[in-house]
């Protein structure tokens, strides 16, 4: 995961705070920058006491991103899914997306 990657910070479901890479927001949260990377990849659901996402993050989208961190694609939420535009069973990205699993058809998955 490139840890330059701008992320949003939240608290009960409400944004806080964004900052301009993981490594801004684990200096100043408090939050280790490998959790708040896991939390944006779906493997785990906080760091540091707070919810992470990519910030500019479309909600209801999803994204698929190498094991290395690279973005592969985008899909406008469970109905992009389900359009058939990949071959990777909608159960187990959706499994990813819960913390279930960690990857699904060798990607990581994320809204």
């Amino acid at each position: 995961m490139n840890k330059t990657v701008p992320v949003t910070q939240y608290y009960k479901g409400k944004p806080i705070a964004t900052y301009t890479s993981m490594s801004v927001a684990a200096r100043l949260s408090g939050a280790y920058v490998s959790n708040i990377s896991e939390v944006v990849n779906g493997g785990r659901s906080t760091a540091g006491g707070y919810s992470w996402k990519r910030a500019g993050a479309r909600s209801g989208s999803i994204f698929a991103y190498t094991t290395g961190g690279s973005l592969v694609a985008s899909f406008r939420g469970q109905e992009g899914l389900e359009s058939g535009v990949t071959s990777v069973p909608i159960s187990r990205v959706l499994q990813v997306l819960r913390g279930q699993r960690a990857t699904a058809g060798g990607l990581v998955w994320t809204e």
